[in-house]
């Protein structure tokens, strides 16, 4: 049982609702994932929350019974995207790709070379990324042309 109410706010509202347990975050996380790259780092966020305030046992509770619709891994990559200082500023929102899959893929890249790649116009919506070995390779407008960048 949660003995404090947790207070969650919409990035499209000003007004909070506050969160008694695992069902009230599992509601407002499925609200959240419909959206965009805000949306990502919103769940990202609203999963940190949960798991820094919920007992572990509650935590858990959210993946079981398509309570949500994702896994512990997802949630975990998901975690990582909203926990990167560069995906997550706001002033990134409109140039980012829309994939969260995509995004977490960026969160492999050192700091510098995610600055780097957002700066030059690499990193933009319509990208794609995947890793290959110790690379990540995005994928620009058209399918022959990849940019690739050292992860480790």
């Amino acid at each position: 049982m949660i003995n404090a109410k947790y207070a969650v706010v919409k990035s499209d509202a000003i007004e909070a609702e506050v969160c008694d347990d695992w069902e009230d975050y599992a509601r407002k996380i499925n609200a959240a994932h419909s959206r965009s790259v805000a949306s990502v780092i919103e769940v990202g966020r609203l999963l940190i929350e949960a798991k820094e305030e919920l007992d572990h046992g509650d935590f858990l509770r959210l993946f079981q019974g398509g309570t949500l619709p994702f896994g512990e891994d997802t949630a975990e990559r998901l975690m990582r995207i909203a926990e990167n200082k560069i995906l997550s500023n706001s002033a990134h929102a409109r140039i980012l790709p829309t994939s969260w899959t995509t995004l977490f893929e960026l969160t492999k890249l050192p700091t510098r070379n995610l600055q780097v790649a957002i700066q030059d116009g690499r990193v933009h919506r319509g990208c794609a990324g995947k890793t290959q070995g110790n690379y990540l390779a995005l994928r620009g407008q058209g399918k022959r042309k990849w940019a690739h960048y050292w992860i480790s």
